[in-house]
């Protein structure tokens, strides 16, 4: 009867954990990878972007910890080039700019997904697979809109112009995913659900916030 030696079983521990080190390493790099590939298609293609998005169904608690959560950083330090170019920036001013940006993504997240999750109710029912979507497709389209924030903090004021159109673009590429968060959704529908689970509660905590902390 073969036996296992104390040395033998350490080194099949010692292989079996270097094994699923590097497969989990391998794995959160290629969800890294296709973050931002993603978000990238979806700035130049947008139904391509959505498309691709929806091949590989990450889990949401991925994409939160591995990119949403990293990009809330961001967001908040990009806010420090104020003091390059506005002279009148102060500490207290600077951040309370950064609690409003972030709460506005943050919270914004939270009841985006609550919204349409409610309102997609029949469609998901209960499919762990379609819930995911939305999930995705929430989380995607806060990113994108916060690379747009981001990209405002870290331009003064005279350049903003230039990127006067992206926030329409924006509001394209996130109707272009209609057809992959509900593709039995009529767009007259969708435009609906779009404009009160995703603008509505951003437009309304950035104002809500601004008030209460600017």
């Amino acid at each position: 009867v073969w036996q296992w030696s104390e040395e033998s079983c350490n080194s099949a521990l010692t292989t079996f954990l270097l094994v699923n080190r590097n497969y989990y390493f391998c794995r959160n790099i290629t969800i890294d990878m296709n973050f931002w590939k993603n978000i990238f298609l979806l700035f130049v293609a947008p139904q391509l972007g959505w498309q691709e998005i929806g091949k590989y169904n990450v889990p949401k608690d991925a994409l939160l910890s591995k990119m949403f959560f990293p990009m809330l950083a961001v967001l908040a330090l990009s806010n420090v080039a104020s003091f390059f170019y506005l002279s009148g920036t102060s500490i207290s001013s600077f951040l309370q700019k950064v609690i409003v940006d972030v709460g506005v993504y943050f919270f914004g997240y939270m009841l985006s997904t609550y919204l349409l999750v409610m309102i997609n109710s029949k469609h998901i029912d209960n499919d762990k697979k379609k819930l995911n979507d939305v999930y995705q497709f929430v989380i995607y389209s806060y990113a994108m809109l916060m690379a747009l924030t981001i990209v405002e903090n870290l331009l003064p004021d005279n350049l903003i112009d230039v990127f006067i159109i992206l926030p329409l673009y924006l509001v394209y590429v996130i109707w272009r995913g209609y057809g992959f968060i509900a593709p039995k959704m009529s767009e007259q529908h969708f435009v609906l659900t779009f404009a009160l689970s995703i603008m509505a509660p951003y437009l309304l905590l950035s104002k809500m916030l601004e008030l209460l902390i600017v």
